[in-house]
C-alpha cells in the first residue's frame, strides 16, 4: 500500500491497558514482548501480522540474548491468533479493517469530487473561450447524417482556441460519460 494510504499508529487506550489484569500479570520482559509485536504488526501493512515462527519473533523482540524467551513468548502469545502460519492481534486487527474502511470511503469521495472538478473546469473553459471578448460566438456542430455546418470551429476559432477546445473535450466526454452512463449522447 502506498505510504499516503497508511497509518504509522494505531489507537492504544492507556487506561484498558495499565487496568487489564492481563498486562498486570505481565513480566516487564513479556509487556517489551507484547508491545513490540504489537508495533511490528501494525507496520506489516495491510496482513497486519506476523510469521509464527519463533526465530523472526525472537528478532523483532530483540531477544536473542534472553534466557527463557520460549516462556515470554509462550505467555504473550496468549493475546494473538495463529492463521495460516502467521500471527494477529484480534484487536489490532479490527483497527486495521476500521481504517480500511474509512480509506475506501476517503477515496471513493476523493475520486468523486476529482470529477466534478474536471466537470466544472471544463466547463469555465468552455465558457470562457465561448465568451471571452464580451460577445457570442455561435457553432453548429455536425451530427451524423446531417449535412455539413455552416460554420466550422476552424471558421470560428482560432487555433489556439481550438486547441483548448480540444482538451477540454477529451476530458469532459469520459466524465460525462461516466456520470451518465456509457450510452450517454452528447
Amino acid at each position: 500500500m502506498k505510504k499516503s494510504n497508511r497509518k504509522d499508529w494505531f489507537k492504544l487506550w492507556a487506561r484498558d491497558i495499565v487496568t487489564s489484569l492481563d498486562w498486570q500479570k505481565m513480566s516487564l520482559q513479556e509487556r517489551g514482548a507484547y508491545c513490540s509485536l504489537l508495533f511490528q504488526s501494525w507496520i506489516e501493512w495491510p496482513e497486519c501480522s506476523l510469521p509464527a515462527d519463533e526465530a523472526t519473533l525472537r528478532v523483532i523482540c530483540n531477544a536473542s540474548g534472553v534466557r527463557n524467551f520460549d516462556v515470554v513468548l509462550r505467555r504473550v502469545l496468549r493475546k494473538f491468533e495463529k492463521e495460516n502460519g502467521r500471527i494477529y492481534n484480534k484487536k489490532l486487527r479490527e483497527q486495521r479493517d476500521e481504517l480500511v474502511s474509512a480509506l475506501e470511503v476517503k477515496h471513493a469521495s476523493a475520486a468523486k469530487a476529482g470529477k466534478a472538478s474536471a466537470l466544472s473546469k471544463a466547463n469555465r473553459s468552455v465558457n470562457q473561450m465561448v465568451d471571452h471578448n464580451g460577445g457570442h460566438k455561435e457553432v453548429e456542430v455536425e451530427r451524423e447524417g446531417e449535412e455539413e455546418s455552416k460554420n466550422r470551429p476552424s471558421d470560428v476559432f482560432s487555433e489556439e482556441e481550438q486547441m483548448k477546445l480540444s482538451r477540454v473535450v477529451k476530458i469532459l466526454v469520459p466524465v460525462w460519460k461516466e456520470v451518465k452512463g456509457a450510452n450517454a449522447t452528447i
